[in-house]
């Protein structure tokens, strides 16, 4: 019996919020500049949770979709790729 891997860190600077990634629980911090508005902080704050990744994260979890039809999703997504390639080369 070992102890769990380590769970990455991702730290923002102080004073532009910080995102901290614990073990399944996302953090966002965010603590007001000086002469900040409401508006300001609201938007910083969005954007933090867009980059932590909380909102992609609850719509994944919103239903439970069983491993096959992940899997057949993940298929589908790279024949689509692959097939775009085909058609226009980069």
């Amino acid at each position: 019996m070992g102890y769990p891997k380590p769970v990455p860190h991702a730290h923002g600077t102080p004073a532009d919020g910080t995102i901290v990634q614990e073990q399944r629980r996302v953090v966002v911090k965010l603590t007001l500049r000086d002469k900040e508005t409401a508006q300001e902080a609201v938007r910083r704050f969005r954007k933090l949770v867009e980059r932590s990744g909380i909102k992609k994260e609850m719509r994944v979890r919103e239903f439970y979709e069983k491993p096959s039809a992940t899997k057949r999703r993940a298929k589908i997504r790279v024949e689509r790729r692959n097939r775009r390639e085909r058609v226009q080369p980069r």
